[in-house]
C-alpha cells in the first residue's frame, strides 16, 4: 500500500477538478440531506452548459437549484428517489423525474439502473489510518463503495459514526475542502393535541417492543411518554433529541 500521506496530498482537488471527471450522458449519484455535496452540485451546476444529458440522482435533496427548476434543460436533469421542500414544486412543475420506491430499495435501483459514473458524497476528514466517514449518512451511497468512483466534499462539522460507511483513501478518485455546514432542522414541542393522540398510541407499546419513530409533534410526545418503558428497540432512520432522552432503548 503506498503512503497514506503521499496519496492524500495527491488526491486534493480544486472544485474545478471535478468537471475532468464528468461526460456527456453520464448517471452522477449524489449522497442526501446533510450528506449532499453543496460546494461541488455548485461548481457542476455552474459550468452545466459545458455538458449534455448529465443526470443527477438523488434523495432528499437539501438545496433548491436552478437545474432542479428546469433552467438547464438538455444539459442536467434531476432524478428523484424522495422529495423533499427543495423539490416538491419542481415535480409538481415537471422539471425532475422521480422514481416511485421503498428506501430498502434505492441501492439496487440505483445500481441496476444508472451507470453510477460518478458518486459525489460528503464526509468527515480523514483518519490517521486513511479513512473517511461518510458521517451522517449511510443510505444508498455506502452500496457503491468499491464498485464505483467516488469524489468527496470534506467538511470539519460532519461528525464521524462507524460502520459500512468508510472509504479510504485509496478508493476515492479525489476530495475538495468545503466550509458549508450541517443543517439543523428545529423539533417542535408537543401540543395538547400532539400528546392526546400520542396517549392513545401508549395502548399499543409494551416493554420489549421494537418501534419506528418519525419526526414532528406526535412522535415527539410519544417519545416523552417512553421514559418509563424498558427494553424498547428502536429502528429509525433518523434520530431527534427527543429520541436521545432518558430512557432503556436499544437501537438496530
Amino acid at each position: 500500500m503506498r503512503d497514506i500521506n503521499a496519496m492524500y496530498n495527491e488526491k486534493q482537488m480544486k472544485p474545478e477538478d471535478l468537471l475532468y471527471y464528468i461526460h456527456d450522458g453520464d448517471d452522477i449519484i449524489a449522497a442526501m440531506a446533510n450528506g449532499e455535496p453543496v460546494r461541488l452540485l455548485d461548481e457542476l451546476e455552474a459550468k452545466a452548459t459545458q455538458f449534455r444529458d448529465v443526470r443527477i440522482h438523488q434523495m432528499h435533496a437539501r438545496k433548491n437549484r436552478p437545474y432542479i427548476n428546469g433552467e438547464y434543460r438538455g444539459h442536467l436533469h434531476h432524478v428523484n428517489y424522495f422529495l423533499s421542500g427543495a423539490t416538491r414544486k419542481a415535480f409538481q412543475q415537471g422539471t425532475i423525474d422521480l422514481v416511485p420506491n421503498h428506501f430498502h430499495e434505492v441501492p439496487r435501483l440505483m445500481m441496476e439502473r444508472t451507470r453510477h459514473n460518478l458518486i459525489l458524497a460528503t464526509a468527515a476528514p480523514m483518519d490517521r489510518y486513511g479513512y473517511f466517514s461518510l458521517g451522517t449518512n449511510a443510505e444508498y451511497i455506502t452500496s457503491f463503495i468499491g464498485r464505483a468512483p467516488f469524489i468527496l466534499e470534506i467538511r470539519e462539522d460532519m461528525p464521524r459514526t462507524i460502520g459500512q460507511n468508510q472509504l479510504h483513501i485509496s478508493q476515492v478518485k479525489g476530495f475538495i475542502q468545503s466550509h458549508t455546514q450541517n443543517i439543523e432542522e428545529p423539533s417542535p414541542e408537543p401540543n395538547e393535541l400532539d400528546k392526546q393522540i400520542a396517549s392513545y398510541v401508549m395502548d399499543h407499546i409494551h416493554n420489549g417492543y421494537t418501534i419506528q419513530i418519525g419526526i414532528g409533534g406526535v412522535p415527539n410526545a410519544i417519545m416523552n411518554y417512553l421514559q418509563n418503558y424498558q427494553h424498547l428497540g428502536i429502528h429509525t432512520e433518523m434520530l431527534t433529541k427527543w429520541h436521545c432522552r432518558p430512557c432503556s432503548i436499544r437501537r438496530s
